[in-house]
This record gives C-alpha cells, structure tokens and sequence, in this order.
C-alpha cells in the first residue's frame, strides 16, 4: 500500500558488480537511476524524474540514521567511497513514500546496513585496483559471535584514489570560446590548458571508513567515521567578460 519501490542490494551483489563506488552500484542495479557530473558541486543522482544541483532531495541513511549534510551538498556522504566491504545490505526506496522516513525525502530514501558480528564471521582483507580511473584500495574486517544474538563487528578501510587523467578523461565544452591566458578553446574538442585528474580524490587525500558495531539483542551500538570527497575543475577559464 505504500507509493514507493524499494530495491534490496545484498553484499554478494555488491560484490559481484564490481561498482567502485554507491553511485556505480546504483547506476547498475537501481531502475531508472541515473548519475551525472556537476560542474561546480559533484556527482548529482537523479530518480522519478528528479534531478537538481543539490541533493537535498533524497536522504542516506546508515543503519537508520541520517547522514545528510543539512547546508549544500546533502545526501553526499558514502556515494563517492570505493570501500564498500563494511555493508550488508544497501535498501534504495525511491517515491513518495519516502516522506515517511523524514523531511527531505521527496525523492526517496538510501538506507545503508552495515555487517554486525552476526551476519559475518572471522577475519579478512581485500585489495582492490583500479587502472585509467586509477585508486588503490584496502579493506579489513572482523566479526565474531558470541552467541545467537550477540556479536563483534570491526572494519577498516583506505584508498587512494587518482582519478582518470587527462588523455582518460578530457574537458570538452558545447561551444567555443577563449579562455583565461588566450587559450582557445574549441567546441567538441578537448581543452589544451591543465585539468585536474577526473574523479581524483579531494587534495589528492587518501579516504578512510572505520566502522565498529556492537550487537546485543535488541541493542546495537555502534561508531563510524568517514572522509572523503572529490577533486573539481572550479575555474572554468573564462575570459574577463565571458
């Protein structure tokens, strides 16, 4: 009866689709779903139709708890992460039964829910390379149970993420114009000046997840920490009066 689908993403397809990130996993398995760079602020998704320069329209979620930033960027925290080990189940609702989760949620809702010591056991490490869009990334995580419903989640995570480079991934503009120093610029064709790496980690900073989640019952206590975010080609390079 609620005017909303919901699609579940378990950590075997998580997995299995090689996403490098939430974006690229929606991008694969999420009806309609569709990503697009923006020129100034990132990544912007869009569903229902639905796409604005800030992603205040849709909420994120980690284990039902908001993870929005409440001034420009909103629902941006996670998506551009590739360490994605420490989730167990990634729900994306999408439709205006959303509206019941909280203000925000005209879009829809991603609620993300992390391993506990009950849905994973013992101790592993992944490695991960990317080549064009280059980036390194390493995982660890650890689980034990206690009992039927007590367990141990512990997991950590960093990458470092170069982006797709210049000749991988060229600047190219709708129109022609000259640019800041007289550099021509040519509609169609890639840019001759100096661009930032695509998708190149914010100041070329490596990204990092920790997460640990005590499970007892019905309670679950839990810690996170995340930084990332991406690197943009701000300046535009146009002249005085362009």
């Amino acid at each position: 009866l609620t005017p909303a689908a919901v699609t579940r993403i378990g950590h075997e397809d998580i997995w299995s689709s090689g996403a490098r990130n939430l974006d690229e996993l929606f991008d694969i398995l999420v009806p309609n779903f569709q990503h697009v760079h923006h020129v100034a602020t990132g990544q912007k998704l869009g569903i229902r139709g639905i796409i604005s320069d800030r992603d205040d329209k849709v909420l994120l979620k980690v284990n039902g708890r908001i993870m929005n930033n409440r001034s420009e960027a909103g629902a941006f925290h996670e998506r551009d992460l590739p360490l994605l080990g420490d989730l167990h189940l990634v729900d994306f609702l999408r439709g205006p039964g959303g509206a019941t989760d909280g203000p925000g949620a005209i879009v829809g809702v991603i609620n993300l829910q992390t391993h506990t010591g009950l849905t994973f056991q013992g101790f592993d490490a992944t490695v991960r390379q990317g080549f064009i869009e280059d980036f390194t990334a390493t995982e660890l995580r650890f689980g034990h149970k206690f009992d039927y419903d007590t367990g141990l989640f512990v997991y950590y995570g960093i990458a470092n993420y170069n982006g797709a480079d210049q000749d991988d991934a060229p600047l190219v503009f709708g129109r022609s114009f000259t640019a800041r120093d007289n550099i021509p610029v040519i509609a169609g064709e890639p840019v001759t000046y100096s661009i930032p790496n695509d998708a190149r980690s914010h100041r070329a900073k490596p990204k990092h997840k920790f997460h640990a989640q005590w499970t007892d019952g019905n309670l679950d206590a839990w810690v996170r920490y995340t930084t990332g975010g991406q690197q943009r080609d701000h300046d535009r390079r146009f002249a005085e009066g362009e």
